[in-house]
């Protein structure tokens, strides 16, 4: 992943290093501007969003954010039980009901 966005994103935006590419793709400027009841999922294993690069602090301080980092999951889909079902699914679903948004 290092790579690629050190070859082709990097010189595609004109930035120099691929830490360039990610501070300019970040929401980490914009959560404190969160005014309505946001989720974010993200997992300790995740190998796109590593979770040393996420901003807790700002998470944590903002109230409208409700912040779920799971041991595993990977990255977006994730799966559990026989039936292999998708508990991200789950848990917005959930998280909608608790602000009345019928889905």
């Amino acid at each position: 992943m290092w790579e690629n966005d050190t070859k082709i994103i990097a010189k595609l935006k004109r930035l120099s290093h691929p830490i360039e590419v990610y501070s300019k793709i970040s929401c980490t400027d914009f959560l404190d501007g969160i005014k309505v009841p946001s989720l974010f999922i993200n997992t300790e294993d995740d190998p796109v969003c590593k979770p040393e690069f996420i901003p807790l602090d700002k998470l944590y301080s903002n109230p409208n954010i409700v912040s779920l980092i799971f041991k595993r999951g990977g990255h977006v889909e994730y799966w559990h039980g026989l039936k292999r079902e998708n508990f991200s699914y789950i848990l917005m679903l959930e998280f909608f009901k608790k602000f009345g948004l019928e889905i």
